[in-house]
């Protein structure tokens, strides 16, 4: 058991130390422009969101991603716990909108898994990443790991 958890540890610093180019944090994963670190410990949303915003100074839950993004996303953190899944910045306003946590309209009808968005109970305006890459909606409430997204300097911006 030690000797496999050393060979994940080891597999994911690698991929790590080849996609974190430019990013805040040494253990994050880059995907295009942007920087995601994931905490293996377990938060309800508006916890987690906060502590993106506080760890980051404008950082947030994981907002426009694509299935792509979803994918990497997903492998990654089965990379470090396969038996988790993740908070993504999605919340449900009203009955059928979903927008992201910046506030802007999400377009992601071909990211939920299969019957989902479902609102059981009426209780699920949040969204998560499932182990399928796929989006599924949930209870606010329920705790669960999570990515932060470091906000995106602008392109001309070089760290001293």
């Amino acid at each position: 058991m030690l000797f496999t958890n050393l060979v994940i540890f080891l597999l994911v610093s690698s991929i790590v130390a080849t996609e974190n180019s430019g990013c805040q944090w040494v253990h994050s994963v880059k995907i295009g422009r942007n920087c995601y670190t994931f905490f293996n410990m377990k938060y309800n949303f508006a916890e987690a969101w906060g502590l993106c915003k506080s760890l980051y100074l404008s950082g947030s839950l994981p907002v426009h991603l694509n299935y792509i993004s979803l994918a990497r996303l997903s492998s990654y953190m089965h990379g470090i716990n396969r038996n988790t899944t993740s908070w993504v910045g999605l919340i449900r306003q009203g009955l059928t909108t979903w927008t992201w946590t910046d506030n802007t309209t999400a377009s992601v009808s071909d990211l939920w898994d299969d019957n989902q968005p479902d609102n059981w109970n009426r209780s699920e305006n949040c969204a998560h990443l499932r182990h399928n890459w796929k989006l599924n909606d949930v209870s606010c409430l329920q705790e669960m790991s999570f990515f932060c997204q470091e906000p995106q300097m602008p392109r001309s911006y070089r760290p001293v």
